[in-house]
């Protein structure tokens, strides 16, 4: 499995990568006490959605970085304070079944549905421990359902994070993963 990094959190605020990172290393952390158990990948994934790519897949993307609304106006400037930072916490997961192509049955549907809202259950959790950890606004959006396709299901939770407006490029509060073709 990728390891997520924890960061400081006193520094979480300061990157976009660090919070995403961070609520990752927390989701992952809660998985490993659910149904499914933890996953085989888990990574702060680019771009504002996840191919399929398998199962026993955890992913926190950023597809979305803005201004909090209700800024401070002076004259007719609105000044940023804060900005908005959209994760979506996602878990893909594979029906257990079968290898015919058919439909699954009633138990392993059941046991299915189960397991993505055990999910949402570490999703949820892992939101809140990172709000008491680093004191940020945390706002959770909406869940919803992944699949089924192919015989992959899974859930996705979208997070709001209100963030000062200093700003850190990634590589200079989390370290580069082994592996990281820009790694010298």
């Amino acid at each position: 499995m990728t390891d997520p990094q924890m960061v400081n959190p006193g520094n979480v605020e300061c990157s976009e990568y660090a919070i995403a990172g961070q609520l990752l290393a927390l989701f992952v952390d809660e998985l490993a006490t659910t149904r499914g158990g933890p996953p085989d990948i888990a990574v702060v994934h680019p771009g504002a959605q996840v191919p399929h790519y398998g199962c026993d897949i955890a992913t926190v993307t950023i597809p979305r970085v803005g201004q909090a609304p209700g800024g401070n106006q002076l004259g007719r400037t609105k000044l940023a304070r804060e900005r908005l930072v959209l994760c979506a916490m996602s878990m893909i997961r594979c029906y257990r079944s079968t290898d015919r192509n058919d439909m699954p049955p009633p138990a392993v549907l059941d046991s299915a549905t189960r397991d993505v809202l055990d999910d949402l259950h570490a999703m949820r959790t892992a939101v809140r421990e990172f709000s008491t950890l680093t004191g940020l606004t945390v706002i959770v959006g909406d869940w919803r359902a992944v699949g089924p396709q192919g015989g992959l299901h899974g859930g996705e939770l979208s997070v709001q994070i209100a963030a000062g407006m200093e700003d850190a490029p990634p590589d200079a509060i989390v370290p580069m993963l082994d592996g990281d073709p820009r790694k010298q």
